[in-house]
Order: C-alpha cells, then structure tokens, then sequence
C-alpha cells in the first residue's frame, strides 16, 4: 500500500513531555526496536479496506513492512510495530471534495525524527508498506548469540542469569537467519551481538498446520523473511572463534536423518522443553529417563550424543569399563559417577554397556536374584529414578545380544541405528570431501565418482566413509603433486588400496545384510522370458498395481522360489526384480546368518527381516537356501529352530503386507533360490509362505545366442569376423549363463598365450576352449529336476 511519510513531533502531537521521550528513546535500544510507526485513528478504517484480511484484523497482533519502492519488494526497510493514537486529528490529514464525494490523500505513517534519520526517509516522502499477521510469522527455537567483528571479549560470565537477555523479548521480529541484537546486561550497559537463528525441519509443517487451522494463507513469503521470538525461544552464547564449530555439528546431525531428530527430540523434551514437560505432569505421564542407542560400530552413537549435548548445552559424565572396576566395589565407582550427574544435571553416558553388564545366558533372572549382584542392582535403582533425580542415562552398545537381556528391558526406550541408504551415502561422501574446499562435490564428474562409488558401498558407516574419504583426498593430493588449484577431479581408484578392495572395510554381520539398490535391468538377462513374465506379474505388478489388486480382493503372494541348476540366472533376477519394481534389496548369504553363539542365527533373522520391513518397500532374497533350511528331521536341533525363526518371519510379512500401512510405505517380499528343491522343508511350500514356484532352466539356443550377445556388447568383447556367435550358442548344448561367460573369458586368455600381439578372439580360439570343458549341467541333474517337478504336479492335481 502507498503512503505518504510525516514526521511526529512528540510534544505535540501525542502529548509526551521531554522526559518520556528520552526513556521511550533508550527503551527503544534496549529493547532492539527498529522504528516505530505511528497512525491516526481516522486511517485505521483505508487500512483494512485495503487489505480486506480474511481474520480478524487486530492492530495489536500485526507487523508493518515497509519498502522503498513497490516493485523491488526483496529489500526491506524496516519491520515495525504500531501504534494507534487518537491525539494523531482531522487537521493532520487534509480532506478535499470532488464531485460530491470525499476522495482522502494518501494513508500517512508518522515516525520520530530519530527514526526518519536512521530510515533516511523525507517528510512527505512517499513509501510502500505492507502488513503481516505475528500468527503467519515463524517462532524462533533457538538463538546462537556471539561476539560482534569489533568486540574480542568473552562475555560467557554475563550469560549466567535472566539478566543476560533483557532486550530479546517475546514477539520481537528478527530478521531471519542472521543479524545484531542488543542486550541490556548486568554490567549496566547495552552491548551488541551477533545471532543466528537455528530452526528445525520440522518448524515449517507445524507452521503450515497451524494456518490451516486458521485458515490462513501465507502471501508472498514475507514470513519466511523473519522470525519472531517466543516464550519457548531459548539460547545459548558462543565465542566469534567457535561459531563455525556449531554450523559443522548442524550439517553433520542432518546426515544422520531421522535417528538423530527421533533422539534429540526425546532429549529435549526430558531436559530442555519446560512446556512438554508440564503437558507430561498434567496427564501423570513420567518423563523419559533413560535411553540405549545400539547398531554396528562407526554408525555414529556416540557422535549423535555429542551434537545434541552441544547443542542444548548438557553436560555430560561419562562412564566406561575401566571406571567402574577400578573400585572395589565395583558399584562405589557407579555410585561416584552418578552423584557426579546428579550434581551437575547431566546425562550419563554409559559406553559399552555390554561389557559392564554382559548376559550370562540365564535370561530367567528375576530382579530378586539379581541382588546378590551389587552393581547390577545399583543401576538398575538409578535408571528407575533416573528423572526424579534430574538425569538422563544413555547406554551405548555395538553388540546387543552381548547385554544383559534384564538391564536392556529395564531402558525407557531403545533405538537401533541403522546402516545409511544409498541417498544417505552420497550425502556423507560429499560432505566429508568437501572439507577443507579442495575437491568440488558438486562438479558432474566428481558427483559420478561419489554416486558409483556410494553403490558399491553398500552396508558401510559414516566412520567408515569418514576414514575413505581422507585416504582419497591424500591419494588425490599425491596424484596431483600437491597441486590443489581447481579443477580436481577425483577418481574411483582413490578410494581403492593397491589390493583392490575398498579402505577400511570393516562392515558387520548386520550391515553386510543392508539395503542397496541394484542396477541390474531385465535388459542386462539374456533369455528366461517365461521365467522374466512370471516375476512381472508376481513381483513387478504387485508393487507398481498394488491399489487394482488390492480392490480386486486378491492376496498375493509373498514367497517365490527360484529353483533350478547353478549359473542359470537365480540371482541376477532377484536383482532385476528389484530394480524394476523400484524396491530395496537385501541380500542373504546363508554363511552370515548361520552363528556359534546359543540363539545369535535367530536374532540375526529377525533384525533382518525387522530392517527390510522399515526399508519396505524391499525384496529380500535368500540364496542356497537349502542349505540350512532343509527337511526338519536331517538339519539337527539348530537347523529345526532357524526353519521355525523363518515360518514366524514369513507370518510376520504377510501381516504387514496386509496392513493400511502397506499401501503407504510399500509391500515386502521374500525370494529364494536353491539347486536341490527336493531338499526344502514342505513347511515352507505351503499357502502364504514360498507358494509360487519358478523353474530357472538352462538356457535354449535362442537364449544362449541372447546371452552371448549381451555379454558381447556389456564387456566391450572384440571378436574376430569369423566368430558366428549363432553357430557357438548351437553346439553349447546345457552350457548355463555362466558357463558362457566362462567360455568367453578363457578364450581371450587362450587368445593372449597364442599371440601377445592379437587384438582380437578368433574362432578357433573359442572352439579350443569348448573342446577342452564340460557344461556344469548334466543329463543327470535334468532328470532330477523333471522328476521333481513331475511329482510336484501330481501331487498338486491329487490335491
């Protein structure tokens, strides 16, 4: 809106004698009051004609913005409060008439001399302004205040009590994310300081909830511009110098996702969110007093605790092993370390827990035979009055079987790290190499470097990329002499140590197990068009139509078993699937689940299927299942009680499938593959369990022509003229896919021993290889396999 600017004159116009102006003067500054916009009662009514609010429009609750210019609206002059002054008369705005009707001049907004000056606005000048509802305009959580440019001094002694921010009052507007802030402190003088306003992602969608409840909506993103400060706002000062550090810890928690917003904010409400904590007592609701962080070691436990001790200013007692045993009794050394924090209100963080109190294999232990151990008892008395006691405890463990199963359920809460998706990867990878402003993450040759090399680390942690991503700056460095001008570019080789193997490879049985997304496409399968039909409608469709089956009735399947002879092809399409289906992978080996320790395989099993149902929507897929998962009576006590494990797992997917939740966050399914069929428990063969059966039969002519040509042409092969690919898939009668990749490999070494010059495989180079091996598949094993399959539909026609 336009207006007109007038200069007020205190004395006159809203009866202020010299004294009140001076004390308005330095209120003014103290209380960081940019300007103040005075109007006349009589402009009141062209105001909110003009903005036709669809609220209630109460002077009271509104902001005033004003521009120099109407058509550059990006820069603002001021943000001001209002006043409404009744003194402010008629003969301060002139009223003329024209044909018959009252037209008004401008609306006139009146300021005080001082504030004209620091505007450098004229009187009679004319500006544009706007308004914004305080109900549109975000609260701000926290404050970061440090020292200005000029000002070297630590001020950290005048921070110890309210006086400290008089000036930072509720309903103040601050430009958003940065500025100078004035506070009157208790040495008697103003001094000014630097902020820096810290939100959470979560601020804006509470925000936007609570204007639709309003009804509303915000208007040229003038809310997103500053941020009013709140009872709730808290704050905390930083030296100049360590500014920097507290930016570093923000983008580091942002690359732990919601693992580290699910633990901070269960930390801030039971230390740091006074108005949370009174909800809690209202309902007779106990705060949280205790956590335990458990996942793989390097996945950032500790560094979590760290971030948010820092940020909310907690202090920390830390209790490891050697603490505690160092006294006798053991527990006088836990009982130290907690009056500690009791005393300075801090949490205490248990690291390694499992090694203070291992499990004993007696997991029937009620807590009155737990008494006759003494430091057992201690802390399980400490973590029952944990809040009362004004502390907060947090174990950490990277080997949670190896805890005490009485002390872990005795935790108020438990929360597993995982390992860090394929997008999470690429995130830390190009937050590590940006450090030190020597490679450019963001340049496409690097960024392809980054994302190839983040797929091929499936299952690493942050402390593993952490240590890769030092390693290949130095390799980088040194393959450049020392030379860091720009550009950089890194290559995948700096991330590989001279035995070929990725650096610090140091990935657990769980995490090897992670999600991962494969690139593999139904392209890259030569052949097995049945079988690829089959698992399109079985697989492909159920995710990518899962609404039209779902309105149809119809329960899918959840289990399908690839069976049929080694090197046909099982693995890759389980891969494909997949891919095409847009789902998360996790393969099994039976290896890593299969453990010495009493009750390890099944735990390992069901985290297992735990993750892929957090990672849903997910294809897991089991190889060799065989192995272990064969006929109850022939696998031995262990084997009958992992086939039991994977029956209740099975039963656990289809609930979830069949939940509302599915629909959202997507379904899981579960593929296996065997080479001996006639092994597998008839358990696993029944409805709603592995009830699709696919057999993965070596290649035809046909098929084996597709295959060699996709090989071909993957591998950048170079054959001779004479090579007729047609005619070698014609007389490799049963050789399966990888026979056929063998067969290829060993003719370009054939071809390398015949003439260390040749550029090319010759025909008779390949047909020396044929001559010398035998396909994997022999009539034998087909007759196996029909057999079986001969008696499989028998049965299932005699029901």
């Amino acid at each position: 809106m336009e207006c007109k600017v007038g200069l007020i004159i205190p004395s006159l116009h809203i009866n202020q004698n010299r004294e009140t102006v001076l004390v308005n003067r330095y209120k003014n500054q103290i209380y960081n009051t940019q300007t103040r916009v005075f109007i006349s009662t009589n402009d009141l009514e062209d105001i909110i004609h003009h903005f036709n609010r669809d609220y209630i429009f109460d002077f009271r609750s509104e902001l005033f913005i004003l521009y120099n210019s109407s058509s550059d609206t990006d820069k603002i002059l001021s943000v001001s409060t209002v006043s409404i002054h009744h003194t402010l008369n008629e003969r301060e705005i002139k009223v003329t008439t024209q044909s018959n009707a009252l037209k008004k001049q401008n609306v006139t907004l009146w300021f005080l001399k001082e504030h004209l000056d620091a505007l450098q606005l004229k009187q009679d000048q004319i500006i544009y302004f706007d308004t914004i509802s305080t109900y549109r305009v975000p609260k701000i959580e926290h404050l970061i205040l440090s020292n200005t440019t000029n000002d070297n001094e630590d001020h950290s002694s005048l921070f110890l009590n309210k006086w400290s921010i008089v000036g930072i009052q509720p309903d103040l507007p601050l430009t958003y994310p940065r500025g100078e802030i004035n506070l009157f402190q208790r040495t008697g003088k103003i001094t000014t300081y630097r902020y820096k306003i810290v939100q959470q992602q979560t601020l804006n969608s509470n925000l936007e909830n609570q204007l639709n409840q309003l009804s509303i909506q915000p208007e040229d993103g003038l809310e997103n511009r500053f941020m009013l400060v709140s009872s709730n706002t808290t704050y905390e000062y930083v030296q100049s110098d360590k500014i920097s550090n507290i930016d570093r810890d923000k983008e580091i928690g942002a690359l732990f996702g919601h693992q580290y917003e699910q633990i901070r904010n269960l930390i801030k409400t039971s230390f740091r969110d006074e108005k949370a904590l009174n909800r809690l007592k209202k309902m007779n609701i106990q705060p949280i007093g205790s956590l335990l962080i458990h996942g793989p070691p390097s996945c950032g436990k500790s560094t979590m605790i760290d971030l948010i001790s820092k940020e909310f200013n907690i202090n920390k007692v830390m209790v490891n092993f050697n603490d505690i045993h160092k006294y006798q009794p053991t527990s006088k050394g836990m009982i130290l370390k907690h009056n500690q924090a009791k005393y300075e209100s801090a949490m205490m963080i248990i690291d390694q827990i499992d090694e203070i109190f291992p499990e004993t294999g007696d997991s029937s232990r009620s807590r009155q035979e737990l008494n006759g151990d003494q430091l057992t008892t201690v802390f399980l008395d400490m973590i029952q009055s944990a809040y009362s006691n004004g502390i907060f405890i947090v174990g950490i463990t990277s080997k949670l079987p190896s805890l005490s199963n009485y002390v872990t359920s005795q935790f108020d809460e438990i929360i597993k790290i995982l390992p860090p998706t394929l997008s999470e990867r690429v995130e830390i990878f190009k937050y590590y190499l940006s450090q030190g402003d020597i490679v450019d993450v963001n340049s496409q040759h690097n960024l392809q470097v980054i994302q190839s090399t983040s797929e091929d680390c499936n299952g690493y942690m942050g402390g593993d990329i952490s240590t890769m991503c030092r390693d290949a700056i130095l390799q980088l460095m040194k393959r450049s002499k020392g030379c860091t001008s720009p550009p950089m570019l890194l290559e995948k080789d700096d991330f590989i140590n001279p035995y070929g193997l990725f650096k610090n490879n140091t990935k657990t049985i769980l995490s090897k197990m992670s999600p991962s997304s494969p690139k593999i496409r139904w392209v890259d399968i030569g052949g097995l068009e049945l079988v690829k039909k089959s698992l399109k409608e079985m697989v492909i469709w159920d995710y990518h139509y899962g609404d039209s089956i779902k309105r149809l009735g119809i329960q899918t399947s959840t289990g399908i078993l690839l069976y049929g002879p080694p090197g046909t092809g099982k693995t890759m399409l389980a891969s494909a699937c997949a891919h095409e289906a847009k789902a998360n992978f996790i393969s099994v080996n039976i290896a890593d689940v299969v453990q010495g320790d009493y009750g390890e395989s099944e735990k390992i099993l069901s985290e297992l299927f735990k993750t892929a149902i957090l990672n849903a929507p997910c294809v897991v897929f089991i190889d060799e299942i065989q192995s272990i998962f064969g006929h109850k009576e022939t696998t031995g006590s262990h084997g009958r009680k992992l086939i039991s494990q994977l029956l209740i797992e099975l039963d656990e997917i289809n609930i979830h499938n069949r939940s509302p939740n599915a629909s959202k966050t997507g379904k899981v399914m579960l593929l296996a593959a065997t080479n001996l069929p006639q092994a597998i428990d008839k358990s696993f063969l029944r409805p709603g369990r592995f009830d699709k059966l696919l057999y993965v039969e070596p290649p035809n002519n046909k098929d084996r022509l597709a295959i060699l040509e996709g090989l071909v042409k993957k591998n950048n092969i170079k054959l001779d003229s004479d090579v007729d690919l047609s005619y070698i898939a014609d007389i490799t009668l049963n050789y399966t896919g990888s026979d056929l990749n063998g067969l290829l490999k060993k003719s370009g070494i054939y071809t390398i021993q015949r003439d260390m010059k040749a550029d090319c495989i010759s025909k008779l180079d390949i047909f020396k290889v044929i001559g010398e091996t035998t396909p994997t598949f022999t009539y034998k094993q087909m007759k196996l396999f029909e057999d079986w399959e001969k008696s499989r539909l028998e049965k299932f026609k005699n029901g």
